[in-house]
């Protein structure tokens, strides 16, 4: 016959039944509501019939997993916590910093200038053409060839070198199908940021009032 551990061998771990549970208040068992019930079962078991070895042992790796699984819960809080303030460091490094992101629309600044970038696989006679907000062509441009594909400044001049006003322009290529825009990105200022939660994403807010995530961003400088 299994021996039944009497009370005093209880007491002696410190698990008495009168013990209250605060978790047990809050509508919820915790661990030390498991470790009662228990405590609690033992002492109150048939002295004819105990509970065997394998009975008890299930219960104790029940409350090991019990206890195993909250404390992954709380290394996987740690872990957010973590996240959330690396990329609030991240984010403020990024403030006033210039990227490039996918973007066909541009704000010029007073006595600013834009600069943009194509994808390697643009056309030799591709073109860039700067278009007002009324969608009249003001500037044609062509681009220069890089490392990464292929680049282009706009100084905010107009075809007879006169500087136009500040405000949004459209910026669109040309080639010799006609007009297509095979990736075009541009240049932005990061005035400020947005940190994401519950798994967002970081999102950059830009001078000209647009907010986009880090994730569309193909270069920082």
């Amino acid at each position: 016959m299994t021996a039944i551990p009497t009370n005093s061998t209880i007491d002696s771990l410190g698990l008495s039944v009168a013990q209250k549970s605060t978790a047990s208040t809050q509508g919820e068992l915790g661990q030390d509501d498991f470790l009662l019930l228990m405590t609690t079962q033992l002492r109150n078991q048939d002295p004819t019939q105990p509970m065997d070895n394998g009975a008890f042992l299930g219960q104790l790796a029940q409350f090991s997993t019990v206890s195993g699984i909250q404390e992954m819960q709380a290394g996987f809080a740690d872990l957010a916590n973590s996240l959330y303030t690396n990329q609030a460091l991240l984010g403020s490094s990024l403030v006033g910093r210039k990227v490039l992101i996918p973007a066909t629309t541009v704000t010029l600044a007073e006595q600013g200038t834009i600069q943009g970038q194509l994808p390697a696989d643009a056309g030799p006679d591709t073109r860039i053409r700067i278009l007002d907000a009324a969608g009249q062509p003001v500037r044609t441009l062509a681009p220069t060839r890089t490392e990464n594909g292929m680049s282009f400044t706009w100084d905010g001049l107009d075809a007879n070198g006169e500087r136009l006003a500040p405000g949004d322009y459209r910026v669109e290529t040309v080639g010799t199908a006609g007009n297509y825009a095979p990736g075009i990105a541009l240049e932005m200022e990061v005035s400020s940021v947005s940190l994401g939660r519950t798994g967002q994403a970081l999102r950059l807010n830009l001078a000209n009032g647009q907010s986009v995530e880090l994730t569309q961003v193909q270069q920082i400088r």
